[in-house]
């Protein structure tokens, strides 16, 4: 700290040298590091304490728990009342970045989210600075806060269409013929010792079916079972998990992990027309989570449930987007009167997904439209 103050007085020496006017500088402070108790005394020495205006305290970025904020801006306060007992006039003070943006839209302390609002960070962060002022008798400084994230968050809109959908559809297989292979006579005396009101538990039921659809899978691997066989048994172990899905109970807290289990298995998959790695990097690059949602088709009553998948490696899209269950729901597959699936037109998209060009590749920039909302209700729109 004492060499970087150094290194400022001598460039501020410079400075007033040839523009013959002095200078103004500000001091950087970080929670919990070196206080700089040399910098006011430096500064005196040079006699450029009255070039000290702006006091920076930057707290970090993306904090979650308002708490955390409240902490380093009671902490960054003294800063300011001990810098004006040295005879530093503070005018303004930075308080930095750190106002986070609630992607989860849950309020909690998770990575992805904050559980506070824009109207209790700007509380915490005035009342004290103004508490501090107030107990000293000091002037109150001009705020100023860095918000970039959240300033820039909320402006873009990352919009694709559905270009294909694979559904996860199954029959159910008739039983296995007298003579077949004792792993298969076991799957299909499996499907038929469950029955709603038995005292068999669908977990175990659900456990069981697995393990012998593994076994099966072992056998054919090995050249034991045929790949008619195989398709039979997993067209029966999908018979089983709709069969299951059917009898538990959202609002039992015991059934919720085998009810986001099912949904993901019993999934369909529908293609996005976009590149992860290009329009989305920061997804796969540091797990950045980003809200997605239906831009059509919500005057129909969802039926189905899907995963979104990427058309360049099939990456999915699951893991990097915001969901309060673990599967999107989506309307179900119908035919529009042109013979055209409904799913063509559907659009989705990733909000408070920033600004994609900043990070697309420069042969392939993703598209960009400017979209302003006036006062009266009316729209225009223009390429960027």
């Amino acid at each position: 700290m004492s060499f970087l103050v150094w290194a400022c007085v001598h460039v501020w020496r410079r400075k007033a040298r040839v523009n013959g006017s002095p200078p103004r500088g500000k001091i950087e402070v970080w929670p919990g590091g070196d206080s700089g108790t040399a910098t006011g005394e430096t500064l005196r020495e040079a006699g450029r304490l009255d070039s000290l205006q702006l006091l920076h305290f930057h707290l970090g970025s993306q904090m979650a728990n308002i708490r955390d904020i409240a902490t380093g801006v009671r902490e960054s306060a003294r800063f300011y009342v001990e810098l004006h007992k040295l005879g530093v006039n503070i005018q303004c003070f930075d308080v930095g970045g750190g106002l986070g943006v609630d992607y989860e839209g849950t309020r909690s302390q998770s990575d992805c989210s904050v559980n506070y609002g824009l109207n209790e960070y700007a509380n915490n962060i005035i009342w004290a600075i103004g508490d501090a002022c107030e107990e000293n008798g000091l002037p109150h400084p001009t705020v100023i806060t860095e918000s970039g994230r959240a300033v820039t968050a909320h402006h873009t809109v990352l919009v694709s269409n559905i270009i294909g959908v694979e559904r996860n559809e199954y029959t159910v297989p008739t039983a296995p013929a007298e003579d077949a292979p004792r792993a298969l006579q076991a799957c299909g005396n499996l499907a038929g010792e469950h029955e709603p009101g038995t005292r068999r538990s669908l977990r175990e039921w659900l456990h069981d079916s697995q393990m012998d659809l593994h076994d099966i899978h072992i056998g054919y691997s090995s050249g034991t079972f045929s790949l008619q066989e195989r398709a039979w048994a997993e067209q029966l172990y999908l018979s089983m998990c709709h069969e299951v899905q059917k009898q538990l109970d959202p609002q039992n807290r015991a059934h919720r992990p085998i009810i986001d289990e099912l949904q993901e298995r019993m999934a369909d998959k529908m293609y996005v027309n976009f590149s992860l790695f290009q329009s989305m990097p920061d997804a796969w690059g540091i797990d950045q989570l980003f809200p997605v949602l239906p831009l059509e088709g919500l005057d129909q009553v969802p039926e189905r449930r899907a995963v979104l998948l990427d058309i360049t490696l099939t990456q999915t899209v699951l893991s990097t987007t915001i969901l309060m269950v673990t599967v999107l729901p989506r309307q179900c597959l119908c035919r529009s009167t042109s013979g055209e699936s409904a799913d063509a037109r559907f659009l989705y998209g990733w909000r408070i997904s920033g600004d994609p060009r900043q990070h697309a590749q420069p042969v392939r920039d993703t598209e960009a439209v400017d979209v302003f909302v006036f006062p009266d209700g009316s729209v225009r729109s223009g390429t960027v």
